[in-house]
């Protein structure tokens, strides 16, 4: 670039930067977090565009006391995008209540099918001949195994342990030399109280039954704003092993590596020449050369599964219904984080009109 090309860019008149259109100025997220009244909303549209504010996302937020999509709601939801459309703002719409996106507020995972799914590992490091009686999690076996190990690394002999197994416990008459124990058991994310902030993304039918209940309404309500005032959906933290629930739930169980897993991932893999109980072992440790390649096909049986499951079909809804899809993923900072919640990012992302991000440092539990 000479001298001159430099001159016409410098002095190009930007007229736009001094009133830039809705598109390029702030929009915040709006937490809708009290009891709704109408006149309120007004006025704080008015002020957002007082003060230059190009639109915002209408986020229902802890502390909500209007009912969630209720006729209630949806008539704030409308009065906010009519006063938007006077003030020539854009409207955007965030798919839930607080959040991971996919609850539909707790309908989807009122349903056990619909559930986070995951694979709990219970391991032990034995010296035998010796008897062992080691406590599993209830649930359902996948598979158990115990490798031979010399001088700390792993040989081609292994034992299968699964009939070993009695309710929740494994009793194994321990042969000669150094055996590494692992115990795989699916389980489903369950709560006390009934609810559950963490949905299988693998499930398409989760995915419809999310789509029917929140953005269905939408549309019947207010789809007349579809492409015009409203502009799209904010999709939130969706993630194949939910850190939303009890916050970092794994990290708070006996058994704290777990890998994610769906009701059809194992006619996956099996269609891909992966039954589970060969690479199961190897995505918690390495056991030979094939290890890593063995990882890499699982998070691909897996990427595929969340792709085709949950984000296109929810980039066709929006496609169909003339709007945008933006949002972001769980945990996105860094390679490890971002393989085990969402085994491959940058498909996912691709999904999305306008992919975003929520962190734009590195959290230290990730780094």
């Amino acid at each position: 670039m000479d001298n001159s090309t430099i001159g016409v860019y410098v002095m190009h008149p930007f007229s736009s930067f001094d009133n830039p259109p809705p598109a390029y100025r702030p929009m915040p997220f709006w937490f809708w977090n009290g009891k709704l009244e109408v006149p309120r909303l007004e006025q704080q549209i008015a002020d957002m565009y007082a003060k230059g504010i190009g639109g915002f996302f209408i986020h229902a937020r802890f502390g909500l006391d209007t009912p969630y999509l209720s006729a209630e709601w949806l008539e704030c939801v409308r009065a906010s995008v009519r006063a938007a459309e006077r003030f020539g703002m854009e409207v955007w719409l965030y798919d839930e209540a607080n959040f991971p996106s996919g609850l539909s507020d707790l309908k989807v995972t009122a349903n056990p099918e619909f559930r986070a799914k995951f694979v709990d590992l219970t391991e032990a490091r034995v010296c035998g001949p010796c008897r062992v009686n080691l406590s599993t999690p209830f649930g359902k076996v996948l598979c158990a195994k115990a490798l031979l190990c010399e001088g700390g690394v792993f040989t081609a002999e292994s034992i299968d342990l699964t009939s070993n197994i009695r309710g929740n416990h494994l009793v194994w008459d321990v042969p000669s030399g150094e055996w590494q124990i692992m115990v795989f058991v699916l389980q489903v994310l369950d709560s006390a109280n009934g609810r559950v902030f963490g949905v299988d993304y693998m499930n398409p039918r989760a995915t419809e039954l999310f789509l029917r209940t929140t953005h269905e309404v939408y549309a019947k309500e207010l789809g007349e704003y579809f492409g015009k005032t409203i502009k799209g959906f904010f999709v939130d933290e969706p993630t194949l092993l939910p850190w939303h629930h009890d916050i970092s739930w794994y990290g708070l169980r006996s058994h704290t590596r777990v890998v994610t897993w769906s009701s059809t991932l194992a006619e996956k893999l099996d269609a891909e020449g992966l039954p589970p109980s060969e690479v199961l072992p190897h995505l918690f440790y390495t056991i030979d050369e094939t290890s890593a390649e063995k990882r890499l096909a699982f998070y691909r049986v897996v990427c595929r599964l969340y792709l085709d499951s949950f984000f296109k079909p929810y980039r066709e809804w929006c496609d169909k219904h003339n709007l945008l899809l933006t949002g972001h993923l769980l945990l996105e900072e860094g390679l490890y984080c971002n393989t085990i919640f969402q085994s491959d990012p940058v498909p996912l992302l691709a999904q999305m009109h306008i992919p975003g991000t929520d962190h734009l440092g590195i959290n230290a539990e990730c780094s």
